[in-house]
């Protein structure tokens, strides 16, 4: 009896030796798992606030460019363009430097404002001859008629 029991409590003391063994490697290993999940976060996050980062400027860049580069260059275009529609000749036309499709684009109403320069030029040379063609027509009728006085003058004499 003494010896089984004996036996049995020193089977307990290692059997609870064990367990408690078993229970602290499960508490570091628990641990560890803990702390990579908090390493494994720490860097998810500043891959996130880096990709995040990246992307808020990419977005500003664009931004700029398309309000700077585009839209504003394209607006004042479209205001010249306006102006040269009503018969506005006299203002210049922005971007004609520019090598870009801007640039390309004020080109092309630099001709359309030049075509309207000569267009206006080539009216009025028409106006002006066509006052010409009716002053001489006017002195030719005039002279006509003098002609016929003088000739009806002459055969009733």
């Amino acid at each position: 009896g003494a010896g089984d029991e004996a036996r049995g409590c020193e089977r307990d003391g290692v059997e609870g030796g064990i367990k408690q063994a078993l229970a602290e490697q499960r508490k570091s290993g628990a641990d560890a798992v803990e702390d990579a999940i908090w390493a494994l976060s720490v860097k998810v996050g500043g891959i996130m606030f880096a990709a995040g980062s990246i992307l808020a400027v990419f977005g500003l860049f664009s931004f700029w460019f398309i309000r700077f580069r585009v839209a504003l260059p394209l607006s004042e275009i479209n205001s010249t363009m306006s102006g040269l529609s009503a018969g506005d000749t006299s203002g210049v036309i922005p971007f004609t430097a520019k090598t870009d499709e801007v640039g390309e684009m004020a080109r092309s109403v630099q001709v359309f404002k030049d075509n309207a320069i000569v267009k206006k030029r080539m009216e009025l040379q028409k106006q002006q001859v066509t006052k010409s063609v009716r002053e001489t027509a006017v002195e030719l009728a005039e002279l006509t008629k003098a002609v016929r006085i003088a000739t009806a003058r002459q055969a009733s004499q």
